[in-house]
């Protein structure tokens, strides 16, 4: 906690940008992906210096920045989305930079160059909302901006957010690049339509001559043509199950809902949400099939809402859930696929394994998944979802624990996540995720202590 008599209250916008898939990319490519990251800092370091942003913390692959506009911040986080995306677009799909950016108005503490309270934990719980490449915004900034900007914003509704009080309103920042109304298109009206909108006085209503027999015939084209367009659209909608609904765009999707620890030790959450992370990695892989990204579900971990509610939220058609039971060196693993239009089970499983074949019981739930919803796998991506970043359970292990205590984001919490980063690489000097999370626990204990 920062000494009162050395810091100052303010209100200020705060952004927070992540980038998108890290760990897997550092996973596959690490030395790459460094520097994908270090043409990340380069390119926001430069814009947040155009607008006049402070930058106040960096955690790994993540940036906390601070501004005493709101309308300012905005600017600058569509800025950085719009280099990226020039950035991107001669780049191959494993050179791509994709970040998530997320904004919040709010009272913070500020000490020795760095920001501490609600404002600055809420940009970064809003954040996995965003898009790749999005914006998401709280209620306080959408109010700031609404009438000063014109940028068009969808609500995505209240959000409950980790170890905040209250569930604020979030919405998603439609970039202009991704508005088909934005006045580059011809089909955008030159006044946006008004309920009620009189003519202009000076605007007489003519006669309408009587319609020539040519007229009538193409009238007549039209409304043919238009029943046409009306029969074929309900035929799509009620037979090939597009339309209304989660998921309404037609694509595969999923969310891959935390698994259940039935384990009686206190311990075994780290476990159960290690397998539950794993698969949504393995999931990701597939083509064409949108998963929801982990942040975005941690928010259910426990929660009483039906898997109809989360989908809806979510805007998903199928949803993964279940649960872990580990006792000594054995674990099982309940896995159930849920078609969320017929409510239908589309698969499910149950593992009685060896602890040392939980990568197998991994692998082979991802596999069983992909042929449930019918997806392509490429004689590569098979070979990819059966292998792992490991094949020592202990090393496996103590990354997951590592990974747990880094969540607590204390300094304690680093500390004890480097000890056990650094024994998984004692059992398996190849992991590569353990080399990457250690990097980011070193970069946090940076941060807090100052100290190399």
């Amino acid at each position: 906690m920062p000494d009162q008599e050395n810091s100052v209250r303010r209100l200020a916008a705060i952004m927070f940008t992540d980038m998108v898939n890290y760990s897997k990319l550092m996973q596959q490519d690490e030395a790459g992906t460094l520097k994908l990251l270090e043409d990340q800092q380069g390119i926001v370091n430069t814009i947040l210096k155009d607008h006049d942003g402070r930058q106040i913390k960096t955690i790994g692959d993540a940036f906390f920045s601070q501004f005493d506009s709101v309308l300012v911040a905005l600017n600058c986080g569509i800025k950085i989305q719009e280099t990226l995306v020039e950035f991107n677009a001669t780049r191959k799909v494993n050179q791509k930079i994709n970040i998530r950016i997320g904004i919040h108005l709010g009272d913070v503490e500020i000490k020795d160059d760095d920001a501490y309270g609600d404002g600055v934990n809420i940009a970064s719980r809003i954040e996995p909302f965003a898009d790749a490449g999005g914006i998401c915004i709280t209620e306080d900034v959408y109010r700031q901006v609404m009438n000063k900007t014109d940028l068009n914003f969808r609500p995505l509704g209240k959000k409950e957010l980790k170890n905040i009080s209250y569930s604020p309103e979030v919405y998603k920042v439609i970039l202009p690049w991704e508005d088909r109304r934005h006045s580059s298109d011809r089909a955008y009206p030159a006044e946006k339509e008004r309920r009620g909108k009189k003519s202009k006085p000076e605007e007489k209503l003519s006669p309408t001559p009587a319609p020539s027999t040519s007229e009538k015939k193409n009238w007549m084209a039209y409304v043919f043509g238009g029943l046409l367009i009306l029969v074929f659209g309900f035929i799509l909608v009620n037979y090939f199950g597009f339309g209304g609904g989660p998921d309404s765009r037609g694509a595969r999707s999923i969310a891959v809902l935390p698994f259940e620890s039935m384990t009686d030790q206190a311990e075994g959450d780290y476990f159960t949400d290690g397998i539950t992370e794993d698969i949504i990695s393995a999931l990701a892989e597939i083509e064409d099939l949108r998963v929801i990204a982990r942040t975005s579900i941690l928010q259910y971990k426990g929660t009483k809402k039906s898997v109809i509610e989360i989908a809806k939220e979510l805007d998903v058609n199928t949803i993964l859930e279940g649960s872990v039971r580990r006792i000594e060196g054995n674990v099982r693993v309940v896995a159930q696929l849920i078609d969320i239009k017929t409510d239908d089970h589309l698969w499910a499983n149950t593992y009685d394994r060896k602890l040392d074949d939980i990568f197998e019981v991994q692998s082979d739930i991802a596999m069983n998944i992909a042929n449930a919803l019918e997806a392509e796998l490429s004689p590569e991506l098979t070979a990819e979802l059966a292998s792992s970043a490991t094949q020592n359970t202990r090393a496996y292990e103590n990354y997951l624990k590592g990974k747990e205590q880094y969540s607590k984001y204390t300094e304690e919490g680093h500390r004890e996540a480097i000890k056990y980063h650094n024994q998984a690489l004692e059992l398996d000097p190849n992991y590569a995720l353990a080399y990457a999370e250690l990097g980011n626990a070193y970069a946090q204990m940076y941060n807090i202590t100052k100290e190399v």
